[in-house]
């Protein structure tokens, strides 16, 4: 794995660019991404084992999901028993990441240091003093949990699952499979990852909360599909596409946010002091308002952008040669 020095850890480490070739096969190209997602998580689990970085935090859940979307991606080369084992890990911690992230997101987001109501300035304090003890004891609770190793076990077993030899095992026709060409299997991806986002994001305007939330995750497979493919591609082509899904992620994740976040102030009210409880409930309520504009904003936006990915597709020619 990558050395990272004391100048290097206090920038976030995001997933390098993935250099595919059109003439690579689809073992190699797999093989490529898989060990590109291996080295991010292993760089930020180690960042986050040192100081506890929320940043370090957020990327291990990203690159997570990417690993286990890049494992659905290749599911007819890879072992069905490997796949299903490192999924299922994968998503457990994925999951169990989750609550410190909402908390990060509260306290940098709607509970910033600096509050922009003075007249609710005490409120919005008790409520941070509160979130801020929660936090730390949900970091203190990750910190024991990874310190018993199932994490640790995890990638160094992924790590050596990609040294094997995945042709010796594989079935004759995941043996063909794994010869073929990129190129034609990327489009054929991307290009089924846009249908069922298509399908799951029709009728915007009757989606429920929890509806919108899953077709971010669609959002996000869509764009780890790019991601994982751009240099196969003419980068004017790509980025159409890379603008119209962050922006969609962008909004998406907003209305999330905001929805989360509402909740966890409403549920930490309950444990600050009763001279501040009204205080915090106009902070809830003037949140809440502010929220309803920037919902129907968002939700606007997200309308737009389908329609600009919709508008994307690729082809043979879109190849680089």
């Amino acid at each position: 794995m990558r050395k990272v020095s004391g100048e290097a850890r206090l920038k976030t480490y995001k997933l390098p660019e993935l250099n595919l070739r059109h003439q690579q096969s689809i073992e190699e190209a797999a093989k490529c991404i898989f060990k590109e997602c291996a080295e991010h998580l292993q760089v930020n689990f180690d960042r986050f084992s040192a100081d506890q970085n929320e940043k370090s935090l957020m990327q291990i859940r990203v690159g997570m999901r990417r690993t286990r979307v890049a494992l659905q991606i290749f599911k007819d080369v890879i072992p069905e028993k490997s796949a299903k084992r490192f999924k299922r890990e994968f998503k457990y911690f994925g999951k169990r990441f989750g609550p410190a992230r909402d908390l990060d997101e509260l306290l940098f987001g709607m509970l910033e240091e600096k509050c922009v109501y003075p007249e609710l300035s005490k409120a919005h304090e008790a409520l941070r003093v509160v979130v801020k003890q929660e936090r730390a004891q949900e970091y203190s609770k990750l910190g024991a949990e990874l310190a018993e190793g199932r994490l640790t076990s995890l990638l160094i077993s992924f790590d050596a699952w990609l040294k094997e030899d995945w042709l010796e095992n594989a079935t004759p026709d995941a043996q063909k499979m794994m010869k073929a060409d990129i190129g034609p299997f990327a489009i054929e991806v991307i290009g089924r990852g846009q249908q069922k986002l298509f399908k799951k994001a029709g009728s915007l305007d009757e989606k429920s909360l929890s509806e919108l939330h899953k077709i971010r995750k669609y959002v996000k497979r869509c764009r780890y599909h790019l991601r994982f493919f751009s240099t196969l591609f003419d980068e004017r082509r790509m980025q159409e596409g890379f603008s119209a899904l962050v922006s969609l992620q962008n909004n998406l994740g907003a209305i999330n946010d905001v929805s989360i976040g509402l909740d966890l102030m409403a549920r930490f009210s309950a444990q600050i002091q009763a001279e501040h409880l009204p205080d915090c409930l106009s902070l809830i309520a003037a949140e809440s308002k502010k929220a309803n504009f920037d919902i129907k904003t968002h939700l606007s936006d997200v309308q737009k952008s389908l329609n600009a990915y919709q508008n994307f597709a690729l082809s043979d020619a879109d190849l680089l040669s």
